[in-house]
């Protein structure tokens, strides 16, 4: 769930998911009712929200078939562009904006970054510590930002270096 300013209005977005009835609908409050941006299509659980740009950003998690994992779809303000579809293989389990785009981090360890034209591998799939961890979380830090996976591992990516550990 994230707040989100339309047409002058003041509201907010939610993605929904849980069961194969609203996996995927994500619903808009304009301060009066709720506004339906997109039905449940994709098969897929929203699970992370960020604002960008004019609209926002969410990511799919694994859908409710082993074969559906993962996408990006990109809100314009108008309509949905879908930014990745799942030949990731994984779900998108985090996201935050980050050098003039954003970065997604998935199920399987690896974080991708959107650059406003395509998609570039951060880090792999093997994750932190040459594992298949996922990311958990992802928070800006300094000239960078620190990904935490499930299993606790914490790093710091500055730019330069995908992976310096924080101890």
């Amino acid at each position: 769930m994230i707040p989100y300013r339309q047409n002058g209005v003041d509201g907010f977005v939610v993605g929904l998911g849980g069961n194969s009835r609203s996996a995927g609908a994500v619903e808009q409050w304009t301060g009066t009712g709720w506004q339906e941006l997109h039905d449940d299509g994709w098969g897929k659980n929203v699970t992370t929200m960020i604002p960008y740009g004019s609209g926002f950003v969410l990511g799919l998690g694994d859908g409710l078939s082993s074969t559906t994992r993962g996408g990006v779809m990109e809100y314009t303000g108008d309509r949905f562009v879908e930014r990745h579809d799942d030949g990731w293989g994984s779900g998108v389990v985090s996201a935050l904006p980050y050098g003039g785009g954003y970065v997604v981090g998935l199920n399987n360890g690896s974080v991708q970054k959107w650059t406003g034209q395509g998609w570039k591998q951060l880090l792999g799939g093997t994750g932190l510590n040459g594992t298949d961890e996922r990311v958990d979380a992802i928070i800006p830090y300094g000239q960078g930002f620190v990904i935490a996976t499930l299993t606790g591992a914490v790093s710091y990516y500055t730019g330069s270096r995908s992976d310096v550990p924080l101890t």
